[in-house]
């Protein structure tokens, strides 16, 4: 029975970010290439720690939540992406306030808006590795799961194979 629940869960969570978020990520990734730049104004820039693990092995990372305003055919917008598939981070305090001052500093910085939605926007064109990395770890579970199902639960069923030409 646990073999089935875990085969289920690997085989539900491994379709939907190997299938639908990773590809979605990989794609819009790389139409930002295309997207229109156009001049921003940085409106705030907060730093927010953020802790991961447990115990010796808890890392703290910096992520930078930005806000920038822009305007497209004379209509305001405010954006706070910094890549389609990223945060802006940073892995000292000292790094995360050095890149925070360097921001709050610019009179203007250059954003990429998608042409066909203004509402999207990003700071960065980059982060194509991320969601190639998510959408392989989504297929990894996928097949992790198909494995499961192979070596643990048909047999266990009494399944045999077809019949063979």
């Amino acid at each position: 029975m646990r073999e089935v629940l875990l085969m289920l869960v690997l085989l539900v969570v491994g379709g939907v970010v190997g299938v639908w978020y990773g590809p979605s990520l990989i794609l819009e990734t790389a139409s930002a290439g295309d997207w229109d730049e156009v001049g921003a104004t940085i409106e705030s820039v907060e730093i927010v720690r953020e802790s991961s693990g447990s115990g010796t092995s808890r890392e703290v990372d910096y992520k930078l939540q930005l806000s920038y305003r822009y305007e497209v055919d004379g209509r305001e917008y405010v954006g706070t992406r910094y890549q389609v598939s990223r945060d802006l981070k940073a892995s000292t305090e000292s790094a995360a306030e050095e890149r925070a001052a360097e921001l709050r500093e610019s009179p203007e910085i250059r954003v990429f808006v998608n042409p066909n939605d203004p509402e999207a926007a990003v700071m960065d064109q980059g982060g194509s590795l991320y969601a190639w990395m998510t959408t392989m770890f989504g297929w990894l579970l996928f097949v992790w799961g198909c494995s499961i199902y192979f070596t643990k639960v048909r047999p266990q069923r009494g399944l045999q194979p077809g019949p063979s030409s």
